[in-house]
Order: structure tokens, then sequence, then C-alpha cells
């Protein structure tokens, strides 16, 4: 049987050196700013996706972050509390059943469906990609439907949507096709330090509750979860260099505990000094 397992939580400074790196490739033509990048990179770790992926796979839309519809099955196949089913795929429908593990044991949480009436009501059908795709079409529309009722937990309780809800055609694969440059306002390439001072007191009120509460975590575990509920909670200022300041210490501060595990050799930091 198959264990399904988590991604490692990137440093700060590892997911700014790969942002940059991937900005200077120059294959990312949705991406002209390392922030940008960045950006892709903290939602995809928010959600547990690998930084490539995060870049394939998320698009920022109307300030939200959009995930193809094969990126959100693969979320949730590979978490170890939830799973899904597909029970019915043709050109007219999609049904799938969703499900809850708990101590090993997979429950089910109900199903979701996207038929031919849902696809007519919403103005689906004379797209041309519902023409060329329409099984594809039908399960981008309910997995994601499902993934918003039975698996909040994967996605932090934010709503996730495929780029069709929010107005976009998508693909075959459930992605954009068009660059999300022409849809979402872009950030400048440097960060910008003008905030007013009930915004910087904002920030710094987040970093220390933040902060304290990861000194604080009885598990490494629960620390990196409030080290990535702080990162949710300041990502609105993540173009200001105090913001980007605040959320680097979170990460420092995870880093400083002394059951802090390191990626290269899984030993805890005080067994190396």
């Amino acid at each position: 049987m198959l264990q399904k397992t988590e991604s490692k939580l990137l440093s700060f400074h590892d997911m700014s050196n790969l942002a940059k790196a991937f900005k200077d490739s120059g294959y990312f033509k949705d991406v002209e700013s390392q922030n940008q990048a960045l950006v892709k990179i903290l939602a995809g770790q928010e959600v547990g996706l690998p930084a490539f992926a995060s870049m394939t796979g998320i698009s920022i839309i109307q300030g939200k972050p959009v995930l193809g519809a094969n990126s959100i099955a693969t979320l949730i196949a590979n978490n170890p509390s939830y799973d899904y089913e597909i029970v019915e795929a043709t050109n007219t429908n999609c049904e799938i059943d969703f499900f809850k593990i708990l101590n090993g044991k997979k429950s089910k949480s109900g199903s979701v469906s996207f038929n031919e009436t849902d696809a007519r009501n919403a103005g689906l059908l004379s797209k041309d990609i519902w023409k060329k795709y329409p099984s594809d079409m039908y399960f981008a529309r309910a997995i994601s439907r499902g993934a918003r009722r039975f698996c909040p937990g994967i996605f932090g309780g934010a709503p996730v949507y495929t780029a069709e809800e929010l107005g976009v055609d998508m693909d075959e694969e459930g992605y954009p096709v068009i660059p999300p440059k022409d849809i979402t306002p872009l950030k400048p390439e440097v960060i910008s330090p003008e905030i007013n001072e009930e915004e910087s007191l904002e920030i710094a009120t987040l970093k220390d509750h933040f902060v304290e509460m990861i000194k604080l975590a009885d598990t490494l575990e629960i620390a990196r979860e409030k080290a990535q509920e702080g990162w949710s909670s300041l990502k609105k200022f993540n173009n200001t260099n105090a913001g980007i300041e605040a959320m680097r210490m979170l990460q420092e501060a995870t880093k400083s505990r002394p059951d802090y595990v390191t990626r290269d050799n899984n030993l805890p930091k005080n067994n190396m000094e």
C-alpha cells in the first residue's frame, strides 16, 4: 500500500533563491519579477506543493491562487487525511466520491458531480475547449467543487478554484490559457518599503505573536503549522520590506528550536553541533 507523504518545508532563504532562479531562467512567461515567483512558491508551500510544481501549477487571478485540476487531484491523493475515487467520467458528466482518512480507516464524506445541465446553466457548452475535451472539463469542475466541500484542510480553509470559475478560459488540464500577467496587475521588481504606521504596527504584532507561538509549540510539527499560519496572515504584506523580513523571522524562529530537523539528514539541529 502506498504511503502518503507531505512535502518538506523550505526555508524562506531557499524559497527566495529558487524564486530568483525561476525568474532568471526565462521559462515562466507569466512571471516578470522575483517577488511574483516567490508568491507562487509561498502559495504552493501552504498547500504542500513543491517549488517547481507551484511555478507550473499555480496562477494568481484576482488575488486568489488558482490550481489546475491535476494539481488539485494530486494534493488530495497525496494528503494522508483525504482521498477521492472517480465514480463516472463521461463526455456529459463526472461524479466523484470523497473520503476522510482517520487512523488508517477511510470513510466516505460525500459525492459531487458536474453534469451537462450544470455546464449549460453556466454557459460553458458553447466554448471550444468544452467541445474538444468535455470529459476533462467535467472532471476539472467536479474535482474543484469536491475539494472545496470535503477537503478544506488541504488548502488551509481557503477556497480553491479552477481558472474558469473565476472567468478565465482554461486548457484541458485546468490551467489558464492566457498569462496571469494579463489578468492580475504586476508587482514591481523592487520591493517597496513604503507602509503606513498602522500597517507597520500590524506587521510587528503578527510577527511577535507567531514567533512566540512557534517558540512555545510542543512539537516541531506544530511550530511549522504556526509558521505557515503566520505566513498566511502576512501574505498581504509580501510586497514590502517589513513584510518580507517578518516572514523571514518566522522561519528563523522555527530553525532556532532545539528540535529543528534539517532536510539534509533528518537529525535534530543540536545533535549536529
